[in-house]
């Protein structure tokens, strides 16, 4: 599949003019092939080949098969040079990797790489591996600062992403020291785990705890805990980084895997959907009363929600002609067809017919009258850290006490109208795939997931028709 690759990074470097030593070189390569990805999915290779290029000239430079590159070599020579050295290389590894699980003798991965060196023309030596004295001697904090790079530069990560698992890594080099990350064992690890229990809730931001050096921070009596779902969260993290860097090299194992807290209690427990009464006390409040409110998304998102399952970041960043007319059906195009738009995962991407109710309450007027001077259908929103999605949630999570959802468990919020959308089809005992298609989930089969189209709008209208909320009157509800 990296083949594919090959080409379209050639013909970028036979375009530079500038001449660089080798990995300056592949820096340069990688951000301008990263340029001409279309999806994450061929960011995310681009990114792991040029990975792998870094390491493998490392190597071969650490074991003398090559030598530093002479600043006047053009820069198409020298990738052709790179190109040929790493895909011999790989070709070599591939086969020592083959003849190492065929074989049944005792011979060393090293013994047999070096007899198939001698067989390819060059004299046996004794040779590292891609764990080189470099790989294993590189510390946390620059693995850290490696791997989040790469989930930032490949659009894997926004920076909200990055500031959390960043979060994370820091308690873990904190507990650790910076050691190299090659010398990390599984009593390490165990350790860390056992003192993230110990480990106050929000330590950082807390008046008796955020000044304190973090070793002090464990133990304190008479403060909350992390909950064993946060304490899972730090070891799924520390997992996924342990598993990019044993691709890479720097480490043989991953021992976070399969370290979490197992827990008992179903995924669906975790957020409650609101109960009929639940809605009838916020959409029973003035807003809806009284047309009572500073601005317009407090009184669109609370219904949008309900009614189309999408999440709060999704809505509130909604373009005006995001909204249209497909097939003789009103539709929400949720997508990321703009830079500051922001989504999930790539199934996040659907478009949602409108529902019935919300055409009938006034939202094709709403939408039809706003002032085409801005772009955005709440333009009153503004972007924070995590998009203009932030002030709505805080918004809302002060309106529902007022109305008389006061609990502080974070088991309703506004994620709780996506639970009751969901919830209420599932209840209707309406097709997964269906479900699926109007919340942005991916299908578990690969027959739909990879073969099937989209759903038809008509299909998704139909479904969504079925949608009603016994006992919940909507009637006094109208837009101005």
């Amino acid at each position: 599949m990296a083949r594919k690759y090959w080409a379209k990074t050639e013909n970028l470097l036979q375009r530079l003019s500038s001449t660089m030593r080798s990995l300056k070189l592949v820096d340069e390569a990688e951000q301008m092939a990263l340029a001409e990805c279309d999806t994450s999915t061929e960011r995310e290779l681009v990114s792991s080949v040029c990975s792998d290029i870094r390491r493998d000239i490392n190597w071969l430079k650490d074991n003398g098969h090559i030598g530093d590159v002479e600043p006047d070599i053009p820069a198409g020579a020298l990738f052709q040079q790179y190109r040929t050295q790493y895909l011999k290389l790989s070709a070599l590894h591939a086969r020592a990797r083959i003849e190492v699980d065929r074989t049944l003798e005792n011979e060393e991965y090293e013994q047999i790489l070096n007899r198939l060196l001698a067989q390819a023309g060059g004299a046996a030596r004794t040779v590292t591996l891609p764990k080189s004295t470099s790989s294993s001697a590189i510390q946390i904090s620059q693995v850290v600062d490696k791997y989040c790079h790469e989930r930032v530069s490949g659009g894997n990560w926004q920076p909200k992403s990055e500031d959390e698992n960043r979060a994370i890594y820091h308690i873990f080099q904190e507990c650790l020291g910076d050691i190299a990350f090659s010398k990390i064992s599984h009593e390490q690890l165990r350790d860390h785990k056992d003192k993230l229990k110990s480990l106050p809730k929000n330590h950082n931001k807390k008046r008796e705890t955020r000044d304190l050096p973090l070793a002090e921070v464990f133990g304190i009596p008479d403060l909350e805990r992390i909950s064993n779902t946060t304490i899972n969260k730090h070891i799924n993290r520390l997992s996924a980084l342990f598993t990019w860097a044993k691709k890479q090299g720097y480490c043989a194992e991953n021992y976070a895997e399969g370290m979490g807290i197992k827990q008992t209690r179903k995924v669906s427990t975790e957020r409650d959907p609101f109960t009929i009464d639940e809605l009838k006390w916020i959409f029973g409040g003035s807003i809806y009363t009284a047309n009572e409110m500073k601005h317009p998304y407090q009184f669109w998102l609370p219904l949008l929600g309900l009614f189309t399952g999408a999440r709060l970041a999704e809505l509130a960043q909604l373009h005006l002609s995001d909204i249209y007319e497909k097939d003789g059906v009103w539709v929400i195009d949720i997508n990321k067809n703009s830079p500051e738009k922001k989504l999930k995962n790539i199934p996040s991407a659907r478009i949602v017919p409108i529902h019935p109710i919300l055409i009938t309450i006034g939202f094709l007027d709403f939408h039809c009258n706003k002032s085409k001077a801005s772009k955005l259908l709440f333009n009153e929103l503004k972007a924070g850290r995590d998009g203009p999605g932030q002030a709505a949630s805080k918004w809302f999570g002060r309106y529902r006490k007022t109305v008389g959802i006061t609990r502080t468990d974070g088991k309703k919020a506004y994620h709780s109208f996506r639970h009751t959308f969901i919830n209420s089809l599932k209840q209707l005992s309406v097709p997964e795939a269906n479900v699926a298609a109007l919340a942005g989930h991916q299908t578990e089969g690969i027959t739909y997931s990879r073969y099937g189209k989209d759903l038809d709008v008509t299909i998704l209208r139909e479904t969504l028709d079925q949608l009603k909320f016994e006992g919940l009157d909507l009637e006094h509800i109208r837009w101005r």
